[in-house]
């Protein structure tokens, strides 16, 4: 989600608080004005400022549980993590800036709690009690979640919103000791450089970390090892492998990445070749990975940021049985069509149409097979006469009747340099040490790996870069279908 998204999601939040609010204010008149001093006499005058902050503090609140509750559908299913930093492992090897975005978010989301309970109530000013509140309320938020399956349980958004309130807890210390005149200005300094720590440590970590990541020449690999995994009670064989020592250089290609403005120019590029336009009765929809755009013919255009790949599909009776998943990873570009029509598997018929669609396969040197309904056309490192290399897949599906679903996800890539590689050897002896993502080999428990092949293969980075792999082909225990274990080849 982008940050204007999160602005306009706050903005409707903040609507409800204030409706919220009012039916708070009117409750509060009816028994403080009318029962309270008029019927019970009671003299107990309430401050304006204490009224003012516990305003503050039910818009707050209201908004806290819009943005834990709302826009999400009990999807889940009592799903735990209770891996510490994973979220930060995993925004540091993707570089997606979203979610550095959640994490930081998560950190501000409790700050105004840490911030206003000291202030609503002098016996919370101590800080074990105004950070125990805390952390209790956002424990149950996470075990509400769990039980209703409308989110995840997860330790990183309980560390967060700790980590917030006390960076809140600390601010409004800082706004204490300011007017408070009988301490000595030795004590005040003291406390005041005690209180910023939490605030100075974060900022600090954020800037060293973002600072390093900017500084590196290429990007994280998602297959990167988090952490080593335990390979003492872990069988591995191989298919009698040779595995060569010696250390070579290999090319190190990038990707473009396309602004919004390029986005749309390719998307009235496509839609000329199909002889119609941009439909400006829709809003173009911008995500983080991918643009939404319809043309004046009905179809779905999604066209990503990253290479300027794209989905397409007619709009007729959609039906969401169908998908065409997105090669690089991402799930949210995918157009469905009806499935009570004849699927054409001629692949002649297949080409005529992608041809119509502006994609002329005997551009390139290409692969084809057909997989249930689809048709799948691989283009594995074919470099053109202008030395760019092309790789990727493109995936269709056509119906007798016309509706059609095509992914064209071929990407484009220069070549930026030669890298020194680490030696084959080098790449099965991490095997062996369980230095590699353990995400990647889904049985569980691991009793026996089986290396049937291995190559050198290419992976996008977190910088738009195609990296060198070394892509290791394995059967895990008795299982006859092949998994992949990917060792990151470039020589640190």
């Amino acid at each position: 989600m982008r940050l204007f998204q999160i602005i306009d999601l706050l903005k409707d939040y903040l609507s409800l608080a204030i409706v919220i609010l009012c039916f708070c204010g009117l409750a509060f008149l009816l028994f403080y004005k009318i029962i309270y001093r008029s019927l019970m006499h009671g003299e107990k005058k309430v401050k304006t400022t204490k009224l003012i902050l516990f305003s503050i503090f039910i818009i707050y609140i209201t908004i806290v549980l819009c943005a834990t509750f709302a826009n999400r559908g009990s999807a889940y299913n009592s799903e735990l993590n209770l891996n510490l930093f994973s979220s930060y492992k995993d925004a540091y090897y993707t570089g997606i800036k979203s979610a550095w975005l959640n994490i930081i978010l998560n950190i501000l989301l409790f700050t105004p709690m840490g911030f206003l309970l000291p202030l609503l109530n002098n016996k919370l000013k101590s800080w074990y009690k105004t950070i125990g509140i805390s952390f209790l309320v956002t424990l149950l938020i996470e075990f509400f979640q769990f039980f209703t399956n409308f989110g995840i349980f997860e330790i990183d958004d309980i560390f967060n919103n700790t980590l917030g309130s006390i960076i809140g807890y600390s601010a409004v210390s800082i706004l204490f000791l300011i007017i408070n005149k009988n301490e000595s200005k030795g004590k005040k300094l003291l406390k005041f450089f005690v209180f910023c720590t939490p605030c100075i440590a974060t900022i600090l970590f954020f800037t060293i970390t973002f600072t390093n990541y900017d500084n590196q020449q290429f990007g994280n690999l998602t297959i990167s090892a988090y952490s080593n995994i335990n390979m003492e009670n872990i069988k591995l064989e191989n298919n009698n492998l040779v595995f060569n020592s010696g250390i070579k250089k290999v090319p190190v290609y990038k990707a473009d990445l396309l602004s919004e403005d390029e986005v749309i120019e390719k998307a009235k590029e496509i839609f000329n070749s199909m002889d119609t336009k941009i439909d400006t009765k829709y809003k173009i929809d911008f995500d983080n990975f991918a643009t939404k755009i319809h043309s004046q013919n009905g179809e779905i255009l999604f066209i990503d940021y990253l290479g300027g790949t794209y989905t397409l599909g007619s709009t007729a009776n959609f039906k969401p049985e169908a998908n065409i998943q997105n090669q690089l990873g991402t799930d949210d570009i995918a157009v469905a069509i009806p499935t009570e029509f004849k699927v054409i598997k001629d692949k002649k018929k297949i080409i005529n149409k992608m041809n119509e669609l502006g994609i002329n396969l005997d551009d390139y040197t290409y692969s084809y097979k057909l997989e249930g309904n689809l048709h799948i056309f691989t283009v594995d490192m074919y470099e053109d006469k202008n030395g760019f290399i092309i790789d990727g897949t493109i995936t269709c599906e056509l119906h007798e009747d016309g509706n059609y679903q095509i992914a064209n996800k071929l990407i484009k890539y220069s070549k930026i340099d030669e890298c020194e590689i680490i030696s084959e050897q080098d790449a099965y002896d991490n095997l062996q040490e369980g230095k590699f993502n353990s995400d990647l080999i889904q049985q569980k428990p691991i009793k026996k790996i089986f290396i049937n092949s291995f190559e050198l293969d290419y992976l996008l980075d977190s910088k738009n870069f195609y990296q060198p792999v070394y892509k290791f082909s394995v059967f895990i225990n008795d299982n006859k279908t092949p998994e992949y274990i990917c060792i990151p080849a470039l020589l640190k």
